[in-house]
Parts: structure tokens; sequence; C-alpha cells
């Protein structure tokens, strides 16, 4: 009988203690909602940039910890010069995000995997002959899609009742893109941080 009335105050003491975020982790079904901003190092192929800094959005579903969502992101890209070709490039992307969460308090991590279209837009710029700087010649490819995969993890730590932060860490992987440097696969790193809402 002492035994029952301990366990009995233990459970409602653990009740009472516990935290609004807690609570959150084990309902069925969780929207969330944010903006991103990272950086992307430079991939294996092309004189210019394609990533580098970005900015965007993202959404989803988290359902019994199972989570599908969709991110829209912005790449800034870069410009480089190679035997007097001023190479210049930018992208979209869009795609889906699918993964598990695992929740220990506050934090959730997720391991996910991303799919979708990058849309490059990239310009050559060259000197139309080899005395006259003043003049060029102008090669502009806009609107190339690529099929690119982002396998990575997500760290998000949940701040009251309706807010979190977060970070992720990505290999970002072009199996087939077409660009200055040919056509061949091309991989990179990307970083995001985020804030939003979950509800």
């Amino acid at each position: 009988m002492h035994f029952a009335r301990m366990a009995t105050v233990l459970a409602c003491g653990l009740l009472v203690t516990s935290r609004p975020g807690e609570a959150r982790a084990d309902e069925p079904l969780e929207a969330l909602f944010g903006a991103k901003t990272g950086i992307g190092t430079n991939l294996s192929g092309g004189p210019a940039d394609l990533l580098g800094f970005a900015v965007g959005g993202t959404g989803g579903l988290s359902i019994y910890r199972f989570y599908a969502g969709v991110d829209i992101m912005h790449f800034f890209g870069g410009s480089a010069t190679e035997g007097g070709v001023t190479y210049s490039a930018s992208a979209w992307m869009g795609g889906v995000d699918l993964g598990y969460g695992f929740t220990i308090a506050m934090v959730t991590i997720r391991p996910q995997l991303g799919t979708g279209d990058l849309l490059v837009n990239s310009t050559r710029l060259a000197p139309s002959c080899v005395d006259c700087a003043a003049s060029f010649l102008s090669k502009a490819t806009a609107g190339v899609h690529n099929l690119y995969f982002e396998p990575g993890v997500a760290v998000l730590l949940a701040i009251g009742e309706s807010a979190f932060v977060g970070v992720d860490a990505n290999l970002f992987v072009l199996p087939h893109i077409v660009d200055e440097s040919g056509d061949a696969p091309q991989t990179a790193v990307t970083f995001h941080a985020q804030v939003g809402v979950h509800f």
C-alpha cells in the first residue's frame, strides 16, 4: 500500500512538472512551417560556384514522427573568370523531404532524404576578340532542370508551445547535370538554419 501511494505521488509529480513542448512529441499529427537560410559548398564541377548563400522556406507534416515536407530555396551562386572568360551561376531548388524524427525532451533529431528539381541559370561572358577587351560575346543558359538528392540530418529545438529553431547538414548530389563542365555527377555539402512555428 505504501508503495502504491508513492507511485501515485510520483506519477502526479511528473504530470505537473512536464514541460509543454514535451507533450507535443507524442501527438500523432503536427504541422511545421519555417524560414531557412544557409550555404552550399562549391559543386565538384564547373568554374563558378552554383550554390553559395541561400534563402527560402520549408513546411510539412509530421504523422506519428514520420515527416513529409517541401522546401523552396534560392542559391545566389557566384562567378569566376578562367582564361579571360567570366562564368556566373545561380539556382532555384524545389523538392520534398521525407524523414523520421527521434525526440528527446525538447529536441528532435530527424534523418531525412530530400529530392526534387534544381533549376540552374548560368552565363558565360567572353571577349569577342583578343585585342578588344571592351567588346564581349555573351552566351546564357537559363532554365536547365536537374534532378537532385539531398540526404542529411536535421536537429530541431522546440521553444515553448508553438515555435522552433533548427539546423541541418546534408550531402547534395546531382547525378546528372549539364553545365559548362559537361555532363557528369557532382556533389556538394549544404548547411541550413531555420526558424518557424509548429502546431
